[in-house]
């Protein structure tokens, strides 16, 4: 995309489902090859097992464990209401891996397209056109917190 010049426009993605279900089924996919990494690497090494190279690594056991809570916690910044995994499909086997019910993933598709695009880029907003929601992508603006945001006016604002 070139900008050529200052104005308004709308941008229309023509992404087909089967396009969006590919890019959920990469991201489950690389999901679950570091789960698998992690539970091999943090292994303590009990009855007999080989010790993983980061057994007692806080911070791996740390990612492991908000990994397994990916289907249970709402993914928010996308629009007003949470989105959870389970809501496109995506549920927890037995076994921890992730995995897509394609049928429920062409459902939801139907009912919201713009729905798979929770798990690849926030939706942070306002109504009111002389507020601008920023944040970084290691950081992003969090729901039910106060923030400031520069206006075009150069005034600060506060938004809840």
């Amino acid at each position: 995309m070139t900008l050529n010049s200052v104005g308004t426009s709308t941008l229309i993605s023509n992404e087909s489902n089967t396009s969006v279900r590919d890019r959920v089924t990469q991201f489950l996919d690389e999901v679950n090859t570091l789960k698998d990494y992690l539970k091999t690497a943090t292994q303590r090494g009990f009855n007999g097992s080989e010790e993983g190279s980061l057994a007692g690594d806080v911070a791996a056991q740390s990612i492991l464990s908000k990994m397994g809570r990916l289907t249970t916690e709402p993914i928010s910044g996308f629009g007003d209401q949470p989105v959870y995994l389970a809501q496109l499909g995506i549920k927890t086997e037995l076994d921890g891996r992730l995995t897509l019910d394609e049928a429920s993933f062409e459902r939801a598709l139907e009912e919201n397209p713009e729905i798979a695009e929770a798990l690849f880029a926030s939706q942070y907003g306002s109504d009111d056109p002389g507020i601008v929601v920023s944040g970084l992508p290691f950081a992003p603006p969090k729901l039910g917190h106060t923030r400031s945001f520069m206006i075009p006016t150069q005034r600060h604002q506060q938004l809840r």
